[in-house]
């Protein structure tokens, strides 16, 4: 191995240190928090705007049905369900925060870890084996890459993926009218 071997090996390996660390941190501090925020947005636009939508559909299925099926709807236990729902989305589970908190956990270990690892190597090869490496052109490349980066990973969150609507949600309440209507049919 050469000087520019090593001195590529540990380019490399801050490259990918200062990735990992990047995504994680820029993650767990403001994607997950406005994914979660977009997903009881939308979980609140079904239960509370749809809700009245549902009823209505009930209520014209009842009138259309009642001479050939005698539907009981116990308005009451429907609108109980429909506050107990808008209450249980709002909350994470407890499966759902264990599992985040321990995906939190391992993230930081993982970046612990690599950073334990450039350290150590970046030692051996420049006082074991002597090699020349310039770590402060190297970490001040890197700081200017992952700087327009984050820069431009940031804008393109902002403006674009968070802006992408996967499902809509007339398509989710529509689901749920025919499951519900199916219910109360059958």
């Amino acid at each position: 191995m050469n000087k520019n071997d090593a001195s590529l090996g540990i380019d490399i390996f801050l490259h990918v240190l200062i990735l990992f660390s990047f995504l994680t941190i820029f993650f767990f501090a403001y994607i997950s928090k406005l994914e979660k925020q977009n997903l009881d947005d939308t979980v609140n636009n079904l239960v509370i705007d749809k809700t009245n939508n549902v009823l209505s559909q009930i209520d014209i299925w009842q009138k259309k049905l009642e001479p050939q099926v005698k539907i009981n709807v116990d308005w009451s236990q429907l609108n109980n369900i429909s506050q107990k729902m808008i209450e249980t989305s709002k909350e994470e589970t407890p499966e759902i925060k264990k599992n985040n908190q321990q995906l939190f956990r391992n993230s930081i270990i993982a970046i612990v870890v690599l950073f334990i690892l450039f350290i150590g190597i970046t030692v051996v090869l420049k006082y074991v084996f002597h090699f020349k490496i310039d770590l402060k052109h190297i970490l001040i490349i890197n700081l200017v890459v992952f700087s327009i980066t984050g820069l431009i990973e940031f804008l393109f969150f902002n403006f674009v993926a968070s802006k992408y609507v996967p499902v809509v949600p007339t398509d989710i309440s529509g689901q749920v009218i025919n499951t519900i209507k199916t219910k109360i049919i059958t």
